[in-house]
């Protein structure tokens, strides 16, 4: 996008009065966030948004804003993009979980970092939960498979089965299509085949 020099001095001073200027990352602390108590008073939903990939500072960042909007706002659901079954059952077994296991067995690797593991020490807070957004398995089917188990009398052993059958033929669908969409290829006609038999 380009401006021209007035148009540009424009967008830079009302970008000056309506930014907040934190300190480095790893400097921040909770009170600079303070701001966001009169900005977002009224919100249910804060959406960080994705900035990019494996950029510590920003996993930083946002792991400390996310302490703060829990901590002194009452914010008590964190939605990541990662697997809708896979964030629902790690949470339900988050007690018996450390917080690393807890991470690797909710969330996509891409976000599951040591920069992101202090995320599921607050996670594991009664009061806190983790959501998925995403329709696609986001680790291994066990997680979910392991906390319908738990359902059991209430599932029957039929159910579980069938339960069994959908987590673990969407996880290998996913993943065999995931090798083709990562390598730019088309998939080909026989595996699209396995799935209209699926």
């Amino acid at each position: 996008m380009f401006f021209s020099k007035v148009r540009e001095k424009e967008v830079i001073n009302w970008l000056e009065a309506h930014s907040y200027r934190l300190a480095e990352p790893i400097d921040c602390a909770s009170q600079d966030f303070s701001f966001l108590k009169s900005v977002i008073q009224d919100k249910r939903i804060v959406w960080l948004g994705e900035n990019g990939h494996f950029i510590r500072e920003h996993t930083m960042l946002k792991e400390k804003i996310i302490s703060f909007l829990h901590k002194e706002m009452g914010f008590n659901v964190l939605a990541f993009e990662s697997g809708l079954a896979e964030a629902y059952g790690a949470n339900e077994l988050k007690e018996a979980s450390t917080p690393g296991a807890f991470m690797k067995n909710s969330i996509y690797s891409l976000w599951a970092t040591e920069d992101t593991e202090p995320l599921f020490h607050l996670l594991k807070r009664q009061e806190f939960r983790l959501a998925g957004i995403d329709i696609n398995p986001s680790s291994t089917p066990d997680t979910f498979l392991r906390f319908v188990a738990k359902l059991q009398p209430l599932v029957t052993e039929e159910q579980l089965q069938a339960f069994e059958f959908i987590e673990r033929g969407a996880y290998e669908w996913y993943y065999k299509i995931g090798q083709y969409t990562a390598a730019r290829k088309k998939v080909p006609n026989d595996v699209l085949q396995l799935f209209k038999h699926f």
